[in-house]
């Protein structure tokens, strides 16, 4: 049995907490940018990026561990969901001219 790292949550509640929690701060990031707050999606983006990332990390993690604890679906789509944090932020970085 693979061990466990305490820094990262294990189990498909917390693992499905954390993509709900993530797509939450995306569509807030929409919004935001929508609206024109700027600053609130400055804010935002680098948040939403490192949420999903590390959620990315956590549910392969424990897939790794135990391959029907963190479904392919929930990996596929903080793939995504990362995919669009990055694209978040470099616009985001390019909006302020450091690219």
């Amino acid at each position: 049995m693979k061990r466990r790292n305490p820094f990262l949550p294990h189990g498909s509640r917390l693992l499905n907490l954390g993509a709900i929690l993530s797509g939450l701060l995306f569509l807030l990031y929409v919004l935001a940018a929508a609206w024109g707050a700027a600053g609130a999606a400055e804010i935002l983006a680098p948040l939403f990026g490192l949420l999903s990332l590390y959620v990315l990390v956590s549910a392969a993690a424990e897939r790794r561990r135990d391959p029907t604890a963190a479904s392919l679906n929930l990996i596929l789509g903080q793939g995504a969901l990362v995919l669009l944090a990055c694209l978040c932020v470099l616009v985001m970085l390019k909006e302020r001219g450091w690219i």
